[in-house]
């Protein structure tokens, strides 16, 4: 997806989507703000996922503590010299819901279901969410590995050890085999527009955890098409 380019000054009031606008990315001390266009799009679903959690859908509210960083200010900030919010491809950000903050293990997990493809946790409220390039990965800043670098894993739900709930896009899926003998491209959204981010074999074994339309989710930010899926091998 594209990364746009706007002027703080110029642009700051332009709606993104319906509860995020320009000014929010942006950096101290630049009028520049890149934004990938997947960002507001994202954190809108992600908002739209907390108010119907809500007790009070209007007392959800997502607050981005650090969007764009012009390279001055990533340096003042330790950011880390290929951070992604040079790119305009990250957010750090706070939830609030029913007046208060809604723990960062629970933003991963959701941002994880919604098909945010960087996920890390900075505190026990704040996440940083992003659109690298590249595979999926979640880590978590507070805890290091035996080289020094920020822990990682593959599945927010297993680390944090949050429950799953049943009747929800993120139960146990059904299995499924891909059928086409030359091979099924996997994207990752549920559009022929969508990136290629891999492919499979004809009669290989899937579990569809998400159907939307004519697609299948497959796994966090993996989305096949539904035509080339059968129950039996």
């Amino acid at each position: 997806m594209a990364i746009k380019k706007y002027s703080k000054k110029k642009h700051g009031s332009k709606k993104l989507a319906e509860n995020f606008k320009v000014s929010e990315f942006g950096c101290p001390g630049t009028d520049k703000i890149l934004i990938d266009e997947r960002l507001p799009k994202y954190l809108q679903k992600l908002r739209n996922y907390f108010e119907k959690k809500a007790k009070n859908p209007k007392t959800v509210s997502i607050t981005i503590t650090s969007g764009y960083r012009s390279p001055a200010y990533n340096r003042k900030v330790g950011g880390s010299s290929n951070s992604r919010h040079l790119e305009g491809r990250a957010v750090d950000v706070n939830v609030w819901m029913d007046g208060k903050r809604v723990a960062s293990k629970y933003i991963m997990c959701a941002a994880q279901d919604l098909g945010f493809i960087g996920i890390g946790c900075i505190s026990s409220t704040a996440a940083h969410l992003d659109f690298k390039k590249g595979g999926t990965y979640r880590y978590d800043e507070r805890k290091r590995n035996k080289y020094g670098y920020f822990l990682s894993f593959s599945d927010c739900y297993k680390y944090f050890g949050v429950k799953k709930k049943s009747g929800s896009s993120t139960k146990k899926g059904k299995t499924m085999y891909v059928k086409a003998k030359a091979g099924l491209n996997v994207r990752n959204k549920a559009s022929i527009k969508g990136k290629k981010v891999g492919a499979l074999k004809n009669g290989t074994k899937v579990t569809v955890v998400e159907t939307k339309g004519s697609w299948c989710r497959i796994g966090t930010g993996k989305w096949v098409a539904k035509k080339y899926l059968i129950s039996k091998k």
